[in-house]
């Protein structure tokens, strides 16, 4: 007995020696987390040194906050990465946050440095209790944040992730001003917070200099001529974003990726089987296959399927989904304009009238997590009960529609060729419909128009116009802090995980007289003000195809559009909107600048391999059902 005991003790000791050394930090992150306590240490005081001012004097200086904001910046690849409830807590956007589920609707008030500017800075006068209380509480949070990062053990792999998800913070939101709302103070947070990520890299350098890496010399480099550039070029409107991504934030973020492998550190593949919403793998913010759609999806990997694709392609030009049998999905989704179908509303089921809102793109609906207008669906197989049951569209159920479908002969091979085994018809259900319908969707992939292919590299010259757009877009025009790239729509970066939904005031006429009266959003969650008259952020990508445009189709031209930001939206026309998410203020565009804009929207045009469409459609032995029309009547 005592030898048995003696043998468990001495496995269990072994065990316990191993685990120490399994999750001891080694050099780099011992060396990491020292630099990340020292720095949380910095920004604490400096937070209690403002919170100080404030209570001596009822206002901060401008220098105050912007050192307070730097010293934020200088940490914030771990903050983000690590805790992001404390990072949301601290500096997420001045607006309300709303959590949903089938039942309630939680509204979360914003808190933080964002907000904190805009009541010290933006406001003629300052509210003393109310700003004392958001900086009381945001100094609460970094004294926690400061308690629970000092006990929090990081991973080299966690490291790698995080410092690649902060180039793209950087390239998304970093460049744009979104977290800098009244001081746009962008480009000297941007050059601190590189400084903070190449400090935090440079601990595996050594190490990889002795695997042979090339990397280190080359991620010096980057980041000493991103840092140069940052301080040659100060000005926040004249900035050449496109340039400063192209040639020093890519190059980057493909350069950790490479880092990380020299230094045969597992990633994140080899320890989750979940697919992540972005690749790891991806070596460009406008890389293809950047996000991935399967993590936004129900349908798994394991049913990707060629030949099930082509059975959803066959079923979105066929009006069988339809009880009337005259209604296709591409009856609003129209391949030859983007999957769109040019009128400002649709039609409605029997083409006496239209349906209340305009048919967006379909193209990278696969990875988007909100669908419609109002975001009544989440995901992209569920979707399509909103059309095949709804009055005005399809007008149908899924039982009607399975008859047909069990009825057709000819679907029924397809299945059997696609899923490799013979089906009773009985077997085919709705769910059969809804992946190969969504399989096909994850075809409409477009992530190569004239502009993606620029900033990849793959083609050397762009006209100047194009590229002055796209700063435009992310700079002064403030585009970019809704339509954020490289989706161009409201799915948010660097984790890409929400959707956004604005209040724009939209008017019922270009003529921007009268404002819109649908409410949008509010329709769905009427217990939240705020989504009175808010819409899901659509993409602008093949927007030079997708004409009409807004929820309404009011808009007939992208210079409609461009004018109805430029003046302030709804509140800039006159319209009393208080909640309005877009700012009232004129932007100042120059007549240069406005079109350069549109320049830049046109050159996000690829439709390329997804505007063909079937010849025929599978026949059925019931005769009548054989005037069905590829892509339905109308």
């Amino acid at each position: 007995m005592k030898k048995i005991l003696a043998f468990v003790l001495a496995i269990t000791i072994a065990f316990l020696v191993q685990s120490f050394f399994l999750f001891e930090e080694n050099p780099a992150t011992t060396k990491i987390k020292r630099f990340w306590n020292k720095e949380l240490a910095d920004f604490k005081l400096e937070f209690i040194k403002l919170k100080a001012e404030f209570e001596k004097d009822g206002k901060v200086s401008e220098n105050r906050f912007k050192s307070l904001r730097k010293k934020y910046k200088r940490s914030e690849t771990l903050i983000a990465y690590y805790f992001p409830n404390h990072e949301k807590a601290l500096n997420g956007a001045p607006l309300n946050s709303v959590y949903t589920d089938v039942i309630v609707a939680d509204v979360e008030p914003p808190t933080g440095m964002q907000l904190i500017e805009e009541m010290l800075f933006a406001e003629d006068e300052i509210n003393i209790e109310e700003t004392n209380e958001e900086i009381t509480f945001a100094t609460e949070v970094t004294h926690q944040l400061v308690l629970d990062a000092s006990s929090f053990y990081i991973d080299d792999r966690s490291v790698f992730e995080a410092c690649r998800q902060e180039i793209l913070r950087i390239s998304t939101l970093g460049l744009s001003g979104f977290d800098s709302p009244v001081f746009g103070n962008t480009l000297p947070e941007v050059k601190v917070a590189l400084n903070g990520t190449f400090e935090i890299l440079s601990n595996y350098f050594d190490y990889a200099n002795s695997l042979k890496s090339s990397q280190p010399k080359l991620l010096e480099e980057l980041f000493k001529d991103a840092d140069e550039y940052l301080t040659r070029n100060t000005d926040f409107e004249s900035f050449n974003r496109a340039f400063f991504i192209k040639e020093f934030l890519d190059p980057i973020f493909a350069s950790i990726l490479q880092l990380h492998l020299d230094c045969q550190i597992e990633t994140i593949d080899l320890v989750s089987p979940n697919p992540q919403k972005v690749n790891y793998f991806a070596k460009s913010l406008f890389a293809s296959d950047l996000l991935d759609p399967y993590a936004y999806n129900k349908v798994g990997r394991e049913k990707e399927n060629e030949k099930l694709a082509a059975i959803g392609k066959l079923m979105f030009f066929d009006p069988m989904l339809s009880s009337n049998n005259k209604r296709a999905c591409a009856s609003c989704h129209n391949p030859k304009i983007a999957f769109t179908d040019g009128l400002k509303t649709s039609y409605n089921f029997d083409k006496s009238g239209f349906i209340k809102r305009n048919a967006p793109t379909i193209i990278n609906a696969s990875t988007q997590d909100a669908f419609f207008w109002d975001g009544r669906s989440e995901n992209l197989n569920d979707q399509v009960d909103h059309v095949a049951l709804n009055k005005d569209e399809f007008r149908t159920s899924f039982g009607d529609i399975l008859i047909k479908l069990r009825e057709n002969k000819n679907y029924i091979s397809l299945f059997e060729e696609a899923y490799k085994r013979q089906i009773k018809p009985s077997e085919l259900g709705i769910g059969d419909i809804k992946t190969a319908l969504s399989q096909y969707m994850k075809t409409l992939v477009s992530y190569n128009s004239p502009f993606d292919k620029y900033m990849r590299g793959e083609i050397a010259e762009i006209d100047q116009s194009i590229i002055d757009g796209f700063n435009t877009f992310m700079g002064k025009a403030a585009c970019g802090t809704c339509h954020f790239p490289p989706t161009f729509y409201g799915l948010v970066p660097p984790k890409f995980e929400d959707s956004e939904f604005e209040v724009l005031g939209v008017a019922n006429t270009s003529e921007n007289k009268v404002w819109d009266d649908d409410l949008g959003r509010f329709d769905i969650f009427p217990r939240v003000n705020h989504y009175r008259g808010s819409f899901k952020t659509p993409t602008i990508r093949n927007i030079a195809l997708t004409a009409p445009y807004m929820h309404n189709g009011e808009y007939s031209t992208l210079e409609d559009v461009v004018n109805f930001y430029n003046n302030g939206g709804g509140v800039g026309h006159g319209f009393n909107i208080p909640w309005q998410t877009l700012p009232s203020d004129s932007l100042f565009l120059t007549e240069y600048e406005k079109s350069t804009l549109i320049k830049f929207m046109e050159a996000l045009t690829d439709t390329t391999g997804m505007t063909s469409i079937p010849k025929s459609l599978p026949e059925f032995e019931e005769v009548t059902l054989n005037n069905r029309k590829v892509g339905g009547e109308y």
